[in-house]
């Protein structure tokens, strides 16, 4: 696994394999609810990082073509495209409030997104 990362309640937990998939999990059960590719085309959305928002409700995602993507938690259903860095996103951190999202790249920057509920 490249990455995973809890829900703030700890009952839903996202992986990120090796080939850059993502998996969402029901951590009770172990029971898998959905996995990648979540919203388009497997190729551009190879996904190497993955967070949280901190009420639990939104996962970030970042890929290896630079896109970062919002999620629903609970079942992975698209919600927006913050935006885009020229390499792969390799990390992402949501602001405590939830209203923000920073995202690093290879491409050598850090941007803020605007987050909304």
């Amino acid at each position: 696994m490249r990455h995973v990362a809890f829900s703030p309640d700890g009952e839903i937990l996202w992986t990120v394999d090796e080939v850059g998939l993502v998996r969402v999990w029901q951590v009770a059960d172990q029971q898998l609810l959905r996995k990648a590719p979540l919203g388009g085309d497997e190729a551009s959305l190879s996904f190497v990082s993955t967070a949280f928002s901190p009420d639990g409700a939104l996962v970030a995602t970042g890929s290896v073509d630079g896109h970062i993507e919002l999620w629903r938690a609970e079942d992975g259903a698209p919600k927006a495209q913050p935006g885009q860095h020229n390499g792969s996103v390799l990390a992402l951190a949501f602001s405590p409030d939830g209203r923000w999202l920073a995202s690093g790249s290879e491409d050598g920057t850090v941007r803020l997104w605007g987050v909304k509920p």
